[in-house]
């Protein structure tokens, strides 16, 4: 059986801009789209109210929505370097089901987190983990997908934390280096975030059975 990769399209760095509705694009059929369907972060750098202690138990359940207080999460379309967000006509004009979309969208995160490695780093007393696949640009998607949330709670235990300052950088680590975040970590996180071009989020992210919830900004 061929061995299945990330399509090359998905790679390059210019897919990660700001979504382009000024151009106009020929959508693909489904049996192409279906394999360029991924979830896209933003950042919302000042987090209204109403997004206060945002928990997203089930950040892929719908096209877009809050998966913290700082990220929005859009299923979009990766075509020819632009991202399309999925829009409700689109799933029409494919004749296919939300469902439909879910499997897609499943089967590809599969196939990122199947590429992916993890790097370990000491810094004083303290281990933390890297993040790496060979889609950079969707490093940051990982930790939000449930199975690979399991791959890490069997690797380091459960809870576990992790930050995604930008895309293309996940910091990672288990509860016992919690206690020192603040004092070996935090200013690191934030100064990625506030230098990045593709920032994220300054948070730290606590995932177990409660759900995905933020803990720190």
């Amino acid at each position: 059986m061929k061995k299945q990769t990330i399509q090359p399209s998905i790679l390059s760095d210019d897919v990660i801009s700001p979504f382009q509705s000024n151009r106009h694009l020929d959508i693909p059929d489904w049996n192409t789209a279906s394999h360029l369907i991924f979830p896209f972060l933003e950042s919302v750098s000042v987090p209204s109210e109403k997004y206060t202690d945002v928990i997203a138990l089930n950040p892929f359940d719908t096209l877009s929505g809050m998966v913290t207080n700082y990220i929005k999460m859009t299923l979009t379309l990766f075509y020819h370097g632009t991202i399309i967000p999925l829009t409700e006509s689109m799933i029409r004009d494919w004749s296919i089901t939300i469902a439909g979309i879910q499997l897609a969208m499943e089967s590809n995160m599969a196939l990122l987190a199947r590429s992916s490695r993890f790097e370990l780093h000491k810094k004083g007393t303290l281990y933390y983990y890297s993040v790496h696949s060979d889609a950079a640009p969707f490093n940051s998607v990982l930790p939000f997908y449930a199975p690979f949330q399991e791959a890490i709670s069997a690797m380091i235990g459960s809870p576990f934390y992790f930050a995604v300052p930008e895309r293309r950088t996940v910091i990672l680590f288990g509860k016992e280096t919690l206690s020192g975040y603040l004092e070996n970590f935090h200013d690191d996180i934030f100064l990625a975030y506030e230098t990045s071009t593709s920032a994220l989020s300054p948070e730290l992210i606590e995932v177990s059975e409660s759900g995905v919830i933020p803990i720190y900004r």
